[in-house]
């Protein structure tokens, strides 16, 4: 079964090289980006964080465009794999059972944020996974 991330790759790296995004966790690494993306001065880059980095003036067009990519991925997913099976994967992603065996654990719930499942939906497939699964 296929990730978000296979629904959103291509687009995201196409939008990354056009807007010169680029992801540094070193002062060399960033030296390399800027390279690569044909900048300059470090003057005007900002961080967004977890090493993602972008020219300041690029920022609110990133935003618009990689909203738009996830949400277009998360149509994709559902209607290819469907909520039940979406829902199941993000369960097992999670290690729901061995994490926290809480349906409305954090990083499971945003894992799933956007898909606008219903709370039924998620509590129906939570106790279903924890039913088929040994923990």
């Amino acid at each position: 079964m296929k990730y978000l991330e296979h629904y959103t790759k291509e687009a995201q790296s196409k939008l990354f090289k056009e807007l010169k995004v680029m992801f540094a966790f070193s002062e060399e690494q960033l030296a390399e980006g800027m390279e690569e993306n044909g900048i300059k001065d470090k003057k005007g880059l900002i961080s967004l964080g977890a090493g993602l980095i972008l020219p300041e003036k690029n920022l609110k067009e990133f935003k618009n465009r990689m909203d738009s990519i996830v949400k277009e991925g998360q149509a994709l997913d559902l209607a290819e794999n469907g909520k039940d099976r979406v829902l199941e994967r993000e369960l097992a992603n999670y290690e729901i059972g061995y994490a926290t065996r809480r349906w409305n654990d954090e990083n499971f719930r945003d894992g799933i944020d956007g898909y606008n499942f219903t709370e039924e939906e998620i509590k129906n497939a939570y106790y279903k996974h924890i039913e088929n699964y040994e923990y």
